[in-house]
């Protein structure tokens, strides 16, 4: 099954002025999810780069096998080429991409970094504690295995991914249900996370956090907790959404995008 092969799941530039930001997906997500962003900043005269990490998108069949080094590796090599081009250059990174950011930031310290709803911890304590006991003995995991197809939660995630798959056809179903994710790759994810987390202290500049209030999967206190290891000046913004900070079709999207505006400009 193809799937992320649309032209808006690609890298994508937007040339509009000397100010530049490096927009930065989270995971499993394409630049396709940052696209909304790109209208604000580039009527700021800001151009606008958005970057696929290696192993999503077009190569989400190698996902597997990608380590977060080569995700780190991308986003500097990104960001150096704007900085030798542009001025000023934002670094803008959202949930798993605000870590790579955090990374990417602390070897480069671009003028202003963004973080959206800044994944820096997987799972609760409970958890990280059942990960680590059995992490020598599993290897995959199945996380769709009792896939419940009527929630709309669900349905969206999956949409992403398999946008023109039938997601009523039971063959399609099942293929879900046997999905294996290598343990490997939620250590990678894990272990990205914590270097952020003690990165954050080496980052002196001025950085945006916007937080929604009811993100079930980076929760507001984690949020805050990661903000008191910047060692510049933080402003925090939090608004009335869940994970999906970036949807314009959404009624906290004015306040995301005003925060935004304000902050870069």
């Amino acid at each position: 099954m193809k799937v992320f092969q649309s032209e808006q799941h690609a890298d994508f530039l937007v040339e509009c002025g000397a100010p530049a930001a490096l927009l930065i997906h989270g995971f499993p997500g394409t630049p396709a999810e940052m696209l909304p962003l790109a209208p604000s900043l580039n009527a700021a005269g800001w151009t606008t780069r958005g970057l696929l990490l290696p192993g999503f998108g077009a190569q989400i069949d190698s996902l597997f096998q990608r380590k977060a080094q080569e995700w780190i590796d991308a986003a500097v090599e990104a960001l150096r080429s704007l900085q030798a081009s542009h001025q000023p250059v934002a670094l803008i990174g959202y949930s798993m991409g605000a870590a790579v950011s955090i990374h990417a930031a602390a070897q480069l310290q671009p003028d202003r970094l963004i973080l959206l709803a800044p994944f820096w911890k997987l799972g609760t304590r409970g958890q990280r504690a059942i990960f680590k006991i059995t992490k020598p003995i599993v290897r995959h995991l199945r996380p769709f295995g009792r896939a419940n197809f009527n929630d709309p939660r669900l349905r969206s995630l999956l949409v992403q991914f398999l946008q023109d798959a039938d997601l009523d056809d039971p063959e399609v179903q099942q293929l879900v249900r046997r999905t294996k994710v290598p343990v490997d790759l939620l250590e990678q994810i894990y272990t990205l996370g914590r270097q952020a987390y003690d990165l954050a202290a080496q980052i002196d500049l001025p950085t945006l956090v916007l937080q929604g209030r009811r993100d079930p999967v980076v929760r507001p206190e984690l949020t805050q907790q990661l903000m008191r290891r910047f060692a510049g000046p933080i402003q925090y913004v939090q608004i009335d959404a869940a994970h999906d900070l970036i949807d314009p079709a959404l009624p906290h999207w004015p306040h995301a995008e005003r925060a935004l505006r304000d902050f870069i400009r």
